[in-house]
């Protein structure tokens, strides 16, 4: 068994990544995602920005007027986030899972997730491994609690899980770099290796 390299890995990671960003795109054609509502919303952080640049409102004003609008993007983009959300379970769960460990990058680039006990993946080693490589526990949490929070307590959380997100991935790729089995924090949480299929 041979371990499919760093830069392998990355390819096919991208090469899924513009498959899933075409397909939401595709998607978005046909559904109203209130992108010009967003955008709107994103002139107002644009001038709330430069007002507090100028000293003309203080920086808690700044924070309080700033979480209020990033909250109503995330909601107007709720539904676009919906649909991202089942386009990545279903590219990076449901295909790898009927197709042997591959995703199209991954079989472009002819290597395979594959457990480490050798039996067949599981979704649950699928949903694991991708709640830290896809964002998809950053979307799912933050959908769950669009609604439900109070402003400021959504911004911090979000702000915090946008950090952890970062933080995962960097170190999941560190360890993907140097480490010998060329497993990252994804690949042990869900016993699962990146290998050759050749």
């Amino acid at each position: 068994m041979e371990y499919a390299s760093f830069k392998e890995r990355l390819g096919a990671y991208i090469i899924d990544v513009w498959i899933v960003f075409l397909v939401t795109s595709l998607i978005a054609t046909f559904v109203d995602f209130n992108q010009d509502k967003v955008k709107v919303l994103n002139a107002e952080i644009d001038e709330l920005t430069s007002r507090v640049l100028n000293n003309e409102i203080s920086f808690d004003t700044y924070f309080g007027e700033y979480a209020s609008i990033a909250q109503d993007i995330d909601r107007n983009n709720a539904i676009y986030n919906v649909v991202n959300a089942f386009v990545i379970i279903g590219f990076f769960i449901v295909i790898p899972y009927f197709n042997d460990g591959m995703s199209i990058g991954k079989r472009i680039l002819k290597i395979k997730v594959v457990r480490d006990d050798g039996e067949l993946l599981s979704l649950n080693n699928l949903v694991i491994r991708n709640f830290i490589t896809t964002s998809l526990a950053y979307m799912l949490i933050s959908l769950s609690l669009l609604y439900i929070t109070p402003i400021m307590f959504y911004f911090w959380i979000i702000l915090f899980l946008s950090f952890m997100q970062f933080l995962l991935v960097i170190l999941s790729a560190f360890m993907v770099i140097y480490r010998r089995d060329k497993r990252g924090l994804h690949d042990m949480l869900a016993h699962t290796s990146v290998i050759k299929n050749r």
